[in-house]
């Protein structure tokens, strides 16, 4: 069994968002225990709470704001670049496979009301995209048709019906 988690990044109602996409992580069921293991401990070892790439990634900016503390304020570039190398191998060694997709609101805002009605919503054209990376993986992994995925996808109150709708078609299930 093929087990993922999937976090959607952007908001497409915040006129400043540039991109909107949902990215996440896939792997064989039997893998996840090793890859916890080593990734508790590295965040035990450079004794943060958890790795968010959002933080992560904007933690020398001066404007940065959030309601929680980040982690990574005044990390020196060297120990960021250990951290993070050290969480790609975990990855790497424990055959988690990344897949995200991402969409450019600019293009998006620049589709006319009715081609923008076709997608309903950005959310859902990552959500989408991202079941069929996992289709496709099953597919060139040569799983039988009776393999199953299950992907956790964060809860994103005002796009769950919608989602769940879209899993209750069996043609979009086929393997999930």
């Amino acid at each position: 069994m093929l087990c993922g988690f999937m976090d959607e990044t952007g908001h497409s109602q915040d006129e400043k968002q540039r991109f909107n996409g949902m990215a996440g992580i896939v792997a064989p069921l039997e893998h996840w225990a090793e890859f916890e293991r080593k990734w508790d401990k590295t965040l035990k070892d450079f004794k943060i709470p958890h790795f968010h790439m959002k933080d992560f990634a904007s933690s020398e900016l001066a404007d940065y704001s959030t309601k929680s503390k980040n982690p990574f304020k005044g990390w020196s570039r060297i120990k960021k670049e250990k951290l993070f190398q050290k969480l790609l191998k975990h990855m790497e060694t424990t055959y988690i496979y990344p897949l995200g997709s991402s969409l450019c609101m600019e293009d998006f805002r620049s589709l006319t009301p009715k081609q923008r009605a076709l997608f309903d919503d950005p959310y859902y054209m990552g959500f989408v995209a991202v079941l069929a990376y996992v289709g496709g993986f099953l597919d060139k992994a040569g799983a039988a048709s009776s393999e199953r995925a299950a992907i956790v996808f964060s809860d994103q109150v005002q796009f769950r019906h919608r989602a769940l709708e879209f899993l209750k078609k069996p043609s979009a299930t086929k393997n999930l």
